[in-house]
């Protein structure tokens, strides 16, 4: 009887939340307690953190379209490089060094686009530990600044949970 009257007192987005847990990975299953569930819903309860999500899932896709940009613009500069040095080459006619100046071309741009890359990941990076800390801040359970893959797995079933209690 004192069970079934302490189950009736867990609040409505517990039981969404237990429900909801059944279609995630079996690992990240094993890490959402039922404990960490009931902290989860607490925190969900005033709709703070559905503002706070929607906000920086807002923020994640403004910067993400920014990168794909920024490389997309490396990547036609490349294009014009290449396209430049084949007619240069074209008008100069044919000899000895073409080939070897192309190749050098090829590795210089290659080079190039690896270090854009990592820019580009560094800032998804600092992007994912601003996210970290803001959760974190707003005592949403899970949410530490971490670079640990298992770790933020869980993180991000945990955002795709709240995404999908979401009022609105």
């Amino acid at each position: 009887m004192v069970a079934l009257q302490m189950a009736n007192e867990k609040p409505v987005k517990y039981w969404k939340l237990v429900e909801l847990k059944n279609d995630l990975p079996h690992d990240v299953q094993k890490e959402l307690t039922d404990s960490l569930l009931l902290e989860l819903a607490d925190a969900l309860e005033d709709g703070t953190v559905f503002e706070i999500v929607r906000e920086l899932e807002r923020i994640q896709q403004l910067s993400e379209r920014g990168v794909l940009n920024q490389r997309m613009k490396v990547v036609s500069s490349h294009k014009l490089q290449k396209a430049d040095l084949a007619r240069r080459q074209l008008l100069e006619g044919s000899s000895g060094n073409q080939e070897e100046e192309r190749k050098i071309l090829e590795r210089r741009l290659a080079e190039e686009l690896r270090r854009a890359d990592q820019q580009i990941i560094g800032q998804l990076d600092q992007l994912v530990a601003e996210q970290q800390s803001t959760l974190s801040q707003a005592a949403v359970p899970c949410f530490t600044v971490t670079t640990d893959p298992a770790k933020i797995k869980l993180q991000m079933s945990v955002m795709n949970l709240i995404s999908q209690l979401s009022p609105a």
